[in-house]
């Protein structure tokens, strides 16, 4: 009786490793990043978003998807181990766009939620007049 709980014992314990869902997650150390003013003279302007992977599994980010031509992505390109951490970055031109923006970027990756959503704001104040 005790050799078939022990064999019980262990078939449920490599199940249940088994049916842990191996993955990577991806955290972001923000999601919402407001570059305030801007002035529409000054040209381009960057952020880093940086994130973990606090999964299990490397992650790859597969593509970055803008909201308009305004902006330019980058990102890390290679796998991302478990516990490592990688970037998105994007470069926002204010030219021609005076005003209020938000924007946003899709980060589309092997993670458990596929997609996230970054988001640039501010304002770009514009150029004085002639």
């Amino acid at each position: 009786m005790k050799k078939y709980f022990v064999i019980a014992l262990f078939a449920m314990s490599v199940l249940t490793t088994y049916g842990q869902e191996m993955k990577a997650t991806i955290l972001f150390s923000e999601n919402v990043f407001d570059f305030k003013k801007i002035p529409e003279a000054g040209g381009k302007v960057v952020h880093t978003f940086n994130f973990t992977n606090t999964g299990n599994q490397p992650l790859m980010i597969h593509n970055v998807v803008t909201s308009c031509g305004c902006e330019i992505p980058n990102w890390t390109k290679m796998p991302i181990p478990a516990a490592a951490k990688g970037f998105v970055s994007v470069i926002f031109d204010p030219n021609n766009r005076p005003g209020i923006f938000s924007k946003t970027l899709t980060v589309l990756s092997n993670a458990e939620h596929p997609s996230m959503i970054l988001t640039i704001v501010g304002e770009v104040i514009p150029k004085p007049k002639k």
